[in-house]
This record gives C-alpha cells, sequence and structure tokens, in this order.
C-alpha cells in the first residue's frame, strides 16, 4: 500500500468518529431539571417535535 493511500485511510478514521460526535450531539434531545413551587421537573427539547415537554 502507497504511503499516500494509508494516510488517507488515516484521515477518515480519524474523521469518521469526530463527525459522528457531532451529528449525534444535534441530534440527540437535550434534557434539563428546573425547580419550580411543585418541586423539581425534568424537561425535554428536541428538534424532531416542537415546542418543550415535560417528562413526568
Amino acid at each position: 500500500m502507497k504511503p499516500q493511500v494509508k494516510a488517507f485511510i488515516f484521515q477518515l478514521t480519524g474523521w469518521i468518529p469526530v463527525t459522528a460526535f457531532v451529528v449525534s450531539t444535534l441530534l440527540a434531545p437535550k434534557f434539563q431539571a428546573v425547580k419550580t413551587n411543585d418541586g423539581e421537573k425534568l424537561f425535554m427539547k428536541w428538534i424532531f417535535i416542537k415546542g418543550i415537554r415535560e417528562i413526568k
């Protein structure tokens, strides 16, 4: 295997985990705990649903 091809393969293997990390971070739902008068509640925001949802 030529060094140029080997370098290209190493570049790809380095980029795949980074790209997967960024994509999964953007697509994953975001959770937040908020203290209210009724106690602490858990809320979720996700790009695939409108608004913010309360988790029971």
